[in-house]
């Protein structure tokens, strides 16, 4: 499992995985080599198994995704960062949605949180 930046809960996914962090100019170049789009972009980049987890998303929502993949998609995203999602707990928990996304650039909603 490669890691850029610190990701929320990682450890829950990881499976005892080593982790390998990186920093820098690095993590921008691992967004652009897993076909990342720009707006789906945020501040964590983890690739799990082969999946691209990018931003803030919820642990359930990565094992909910690997147990039943979504076809031709290669990531989810919760792009910025979001208040109230993992990581960012705030008084504040803005709605947010959970995003897959193909190398091509298409996406859909995999799940939202509402009123959490």
């Amino acid at each position: 499992m490669v890691v850029s930046g610190p990701v929320p809960a990682i450890s829950e996914v990881s499976g005892g995985q080593e982790i390998a962090a990186m920093k820098g100019c690095g993590s921008m170049m691992m967004k652009q080599a897993n076909d990342i789009p720009r707006d789906m972009a945020s501040c964590h980049t983890a690739l799990i198994d082969g999946l691209v987890v990018e931003g803030h998303v919820p642990v359930e929502d990565i094992l909910a995704y690997r147990d039943n993949p979504q076809l031709n998609s290669v990531g989810l995203s919760v792009p910025g960062m979001v208040q109230g999602s993992p990581g960012v707990e705030t008084d504040n928990k803005e709605d947010y949605q959970v995003i897959a996304f193909n190398s091509s650039g298409q996406r859909s909603v995999f799940r939202e949180h509402k009123d959490y």
